[in-house]
């Protein structure tokens, strides 16, 4: 075990009260149609028009992260300005027109019998200059969209035919999906420049047991642990009692499925699953550490029941660690999930982001996790991680 029962303890001050987590259906996987038809701005039925559905949220990016497009289907209107697909989910998507020239973008849930208007307005281009350290970018895209950028002989990307509106930038990298940043994008204007690093780190993707978070090797540092009220004399448990064991196939590719059994008996009760994030807490070697200050959020996928809280060990100044911590609600099926780290209520009022031991789900009742892809947001992998170096 790589915690002292007073790390244990520490993390746990604040467990009592937490509230039921919701649950929900998940999404339906029968075959469903979707219509649309395309009209100018004089309510013109625009013919021959190419018009593409394109997957949103979690789908989205699902897709994209394992090399596939997340636009779904394709087709061009008829005389009427009218065309239909047929797709096999009910998840929400959006329309698209697939134009240089023209733009237009509503978002939809196939199985209606309505016939969804998109009025097409001039669409504008964008121009990005994208830049990732010590990494390759070989997509761009606008996320959420089907707008994937071309690169260009002078290392930009270019968009053609975008909506005006303000779009974030998703990139991806050898790493995995990276956001850049928000840019906006004005029809009247016909190129605009972004100048973006990756501002993201994918720490987790389950992807290869035994689990540990993907810098781990580079950092000394890494291994999930669990820990229960057992060390403490409760009889709370965890299943499998090893994180290693519980990697198993999930809609992300891979996944960590933990059960917990809290024992009833005990006014304060818990068990956790969690994750290192850097090797000083056993080497002293403090240019090693996790540097959260500049992330704005922790975004994993997870799926569960029971009570949960999402907890960080924070350094505090005047030495030792405190617990910063959010209460969970997690649905029957696996979704994004996004810790702001200002949400996060610190036990000490001195909490220092700029070092942080790791991050844990800990259950609050008894019930079990499913836990996807984790990224930290708002800075790359060298902002987070001061000593790494290169495999």
């Amino acid at each position: 075990m790589r915690h002292p029962l007073s790390f244990a303890i520490l993390l746990f001050s604040a467990l009592m009260g937490c509230a039921d987590n919701p649950s929900s259906q998940g999404p339906s996987t029968e075959t469903s149609g979707i219509s649309a038809r395309i009209l100018d701005s004089s309510g013109r039925a625009i013919e021959g028009i190419g018009v593409r559905v394109v997957a949103q949220d979690a789908f989205w990016r699902r897709l994209l992260a394992s090399g596939a497009t997340p636009q779904l289907a394709q087709g061009r209107t008829d005389a009427e300005g009218r065309v239909h697909f047929e797709l096999a989910h009910r998840e929400l998507v959006m329309l698209e027109i697939e134009d240089t020239l023209h733009a237009a973008r509503l978002e939809a849930t196939p199985g209606s019998d309505t016939v969804r208007e998109l009025h097409a307005t001039p669409g504008g281009n964008l121009r990005i200059r994208a830049m990732a350290r010590a990494e390759t970018i070989s997509q761009l895209w606008l996320a959420g969209t089907g707008y994937r950028g071309t690169p260009q002989s002078d290392g930009s990307w270019l968009f053609r035919g975008v909506l005006s509106g303000t779009y974030s930038v998703a990139a991806l990298t050898d790493s995995g999906i990276s956001f850049l940043g928000m840019v906006p994008v004005d029809a009247q204007i016909l190129d605009t420049t972004l100048e973006a690093e990756t501002d993201s780190v994918l720490l987790e993707d389950f992807a290869q047991p035994p689990v540990r978070n993907r810098y781990g090797s580079l950092l000394g540092a890494g291994w999930w642990y669990t820990v229960t009220d057992a060390e403490a004399g409760g009889r709370s448990s965890t299943s499998p009692a090893s994180p290693s064991d519980a990697w198993s196939p999930c809609a992300d590719g891979h996944c960590l499925d933990m059960g917990f059994n809290l024992d009833a008996s005990r006014p304060i009760r818990y068990a956790l699953v969690g994750m290192d994030l850097d090797a000083s807490q056993q080497t002293n070697d403090t240019s090693r550490h996790a540097d959260l200050s500049k992330i704005t959020s922790i975004r994993f996928r997870a799926a569960g029941g029971g009570n949960m809280l999402f907890q960080l060990a924070v350094r505090i100044p005047s030495g030792g660690y405190t617990a910063c911590h959010a209460p969970l609600s997690l649905l029957s099926t696996l979704s994004t999930i996004d810790v702001p780290i200002v949400s996060l209520a610190c036990d000490s009022a001195d909490a220092d982001f700029r070092h942080v031991y790791g991050m844990t789900w800990t259950a609050t009742s008894t019930g079990h996790l499913t836990l996807g892809r984790i990224a930290l947001i708002g800075a790359g992998p060298r902002s987070v991680f001061r000593g790494l170096s290169s495999p």
